[in-house]
């Protein structure tokens, strides 16, 4: 009887072994995933440490190319960092030089993207370039709602510079003037300190000049326009510009003699535009006409 039994416990081993069996191939995967995994991560830490440094690689030499005036390469080199950025920051940053680089390459549309990634991803003290450089996009390719949109908030961003400030003032009130609101296109110009640099307030000037040439308020029209002329340092196609509007205001408040002298100063200049030219040469037909048969009308009939 016990014989019996021990050997019944003999063959009932056999299921246990089979189990052992199971188990240790168990085991065995179980070791293999767990290598792979670390193998994965080690891998996976490696290639981060690649992606750092190459990403670290791309960002100086996107830095040292942009000072250089490089605008091609350094575009290149900052969208090679966009690609290795690890943080949404560093993106971030990585696009609004990039975006940068595209506008000064007059790639206006193709620099909107990564500056509006920029922008609203950057913190207000860190966008206030990318912000400008969207605006200013957006207003040469004349979308003027976003262009706008943009340029106030530089206005509002206290940690704007009074230089960029004044930029947006003077722009703001160029798309105002284009859109025929005159009123606003003052009202931005004219907040535009005295103390600005020069060239600022000589954009401002021209700016009120055209509002009032606009608007028919000559004699403040030709005030703005004779301050713009005694700057020695407009060129010589704004001088143009400036004198051929003088002729009109001079023209239209009365003062023929005055303004066919400032049409042939625009005719005997050199280089002038073939277009104001042929305008000039055509107003002081007119006039020339006008003040003759004024002159042949009999004293009485005048009167």
């Amino acid at each position: 009887m016990f014989r019996n039994n021990k050997k019944i416990n003999t063959s009932n081993n056999s299921l246990p072994r089979s189990q052992n069996i199971t188990n240790y191939r168990l085991i065995i995967l179980r070791n293999n995933i767990i290598i792979l995994i670390l193998f994965i991560l080690c891998c996976h830490d490696l290639t981060a440490d690649d992606s750092y440094e190459n990403y670290q690689e791309y960002y100086r030499e996107g830095i040292k190319t942009f000072n250089q005036r490089n605008w091609s390469k350094s575009a290149y080199a900052w969208q090679q960092a966009v690609k290795m950025s690890q943080t949404e920051y560093q993106k971030a940053v990585c696009n609004s030089k990039y975006g940068a680089c595209l506008l000064l390459m007059r790639k206006f549309q193709d620099c909107i993207e990564p500056l509006k990634f920029a922008v609203k991803h950057l913190k207000e003290k860190d966008k206030i370039n990318a912000e400008y450089h969207l605006a200013t996009a957006y207003r040469i390719l004349k979308i003027y709602p976003e262009a706008i949109e943009h340029f106030e908030n530089i206005l509002k961003n206290s940690n704007a510079s009074a230089k960029l400030k004044t930029q947006a003032n003077i722009y703001l009130s160029e798309i105002c003037i284009h859109q025929k609101k005159y009123d606003k296109a003052l009202k931005y110009s004219e907040g535009i300190s005295p103390d600005s640099k020069p060239v600022f307030v000589k954009m401002a000037t021209y700016n009120i000049a055209c509002i009032y040439f606009n608007t028919g308020k000559h004699e403040k029209a030709i005030e703005k326009l004779s301050t713009l002329l005694e700057n020695n340092t407009i060129s010589n196609s704004f001088k143009q510009e400036i004198i051929y509007k003088l002729g009109i205001c001079l023209k239209n408040s009365g003062k023929s003699e005055m303004a066919i002298e400032k049409f042939r100063q625009l005719i005997n200049m050199d280089g002038v535009n073939p277009v104001i030219k042929k305008n000039a040469l055509k107003e002081v037909e007119l006039l020339s006409n006008k003040i003759n048969d004024n002159s042949n009308i009999p004293k009485k009939q005048k009167e």
